[in-house]
């Protein structure tokens, strides 16, 4: 909790100045420097889920009895923090990264520092081959002990911005509540995330109101937001810049 909440404390005292940047346009080399990408999951039925229909959760993971949990679970993001808009998930690259119009592309550290998400609806778990079943709600979030890694690789090619593709190896919470009682269960999962794809558009700037680090619009084309799919095991993503406008 400590890591976490520093790093928030620190990202918003200096969102207000990173959003007061002068956009950067029309550039044929330039430092990227250390710093947070803020992004939102896009709403919709299909967009980020937790996948158990290869994997199920064990027999009795729920109590004495549980089925095992076979399925999918639609996810919507959770906002984190006021100041920080529509934001529920935040990506660090850990390294300042020199891009040149035409070279070679460039890769750094990137790290997934926070994650909230929650389930749209509640899921059903039954006992004894279906019977007695019960409402859980679901959250997502990282484990904050757990070690990070991951790259994201760029390359300028314009002068207004280029192409990236990145991972992310992380760990999270998946906490599921009881509606009757409030019990909790804890499922940690080790997660790899890719982009899965090379092309994905950034940009040197970013058109209000979209909540991003000065120079670098992740996801964007000439400030404007688009959609970048994470996806792994267990956990898909579906993603976009975050706004200034306040989350649900």
């Amino acid at each position: 909790m400590f890591f976490i909440y520093h790093t928030m404390r620190n990202i918003a005292r200096t969102a207000a100045a990173v959003l007061s940047a002068a956009l950067v346009t029309g550039i044929n080399a330039a430092v990227i420097p250390v710093g947070p990408n803020f992004f939102e999951s896009v709403p919709g039925l299909t967009t980020s889920f937790l996948d158990f229909s290869r994997d199920n959760i064990a027999r009795d993971f729920f109590g004495p009895g549980s089925d095992p949990f076979i399925g999918f679970i639609r996810l919507k993001g959770k906002t984190i923090n006021p100041t920080l808009g529509t934001t529920n998930v935040i990506m660090q690259r850990g390294e300042e990264i020199n891009v040149v119009l035409g070279a070679r592309p460039v890769s750094a550290d990137l790290s997934l520092i926070t994650i909230e998400l929650q389930s749209v609806t509640p899921v059903t778990i039954t006992y004894n081959s279906g019977q007695n079943p019960e409402l859980w709600d679901v959250r997502v979030s990282r484990q904050e002990s757990a070690p990070e890694g991951g790259r994201i690789t760029i390359e300028q090619t314009t002068a207004g911005g280029g192409t990236y593709e990145a991972t992310v190896n992380t760990r999270i919470f998946v906490k599921f509540t009881r509606h009757s009682d409030g019990a909790i269960r804890q499922l940690p999962l080790g997660l790899i995330m890719g982009s899965g794809a090379s092309n994905i558009p950034w940009s040197f700037s970013a058109n209000p109101p979209l909540f991003t680090d000065g120079h670098f619009c992740p996801s964007c084309v000439a400030g404007n937001s688009r959609d970048i799919l994470f996806s792994g095991p267990y956990l898909t993503l579906k993603l976009r810049p975050a706004t200034t406008l306040r989350g649900p």
